[in-house]
């Protein structure tokens, strides 16, 4: 089975139904596919389509993610490693994103992100041992 960590705003994309959204149902909704959600991203989720969606959708959402993917209550070395990937190379991202990074390394998962930050993540995904993609890459 294949292992996939998304970029929170694609999450957001899929609940709104955007085209981005279907392009990344192809993922989330395929059975054959494995999604890890590091917690700190979880409650991310929880906040954004709280504040975006409204409590009902939240709550459903949240419960869905909960039951129907991998989420990740982390570890030191995982953390670790998203500060050192900010500090060292990644100034720009934000501390969730380079966790998103760490994780997808741990697991050995390809990591799907958004288009603004792609390619200053596709350059380490290489010297991370990691696929990274953006939308455009998901078929």
């Amino acid at each position: 089975m294949r292992k996939y960590v998304l970029d929170t705003v694609l999450w957001v994309e899929y609940l709104i139904g955007s085209d981005v959204g279907k392009v990344i149902a192809k993922i989330i909704e395929n059975p054959q596919v494995i999604i890890i959600v590091p917690l700190t991203q979880l409650a991310e989720l929880h906040y954004v389509v709280l504040r975006t969606l409204g409590e009902d959708v939240a709550s459903e959402f949240t419960s869905t993610v909960l039951s129907e993917t991998v989420v990740d209550v982390g570890d030191p070395q995982t953390y670790l490693l998203a500060a050192e990937l900010k500090a060292r190379y990644f100034h720009n991202l934000s501390l969730s994103e380079c966790i998103l990074v760490a994780t997808a390394r741990k697991f050995s998962a390809s990591l799907v992100l958004r288009s603004e930050v792609i390619n200053q993540v596709k350059e380490m995904g290489s010297e991370l041992g990691i696929e990274v993609l953006g939308v455009e890459d998901i078929k």
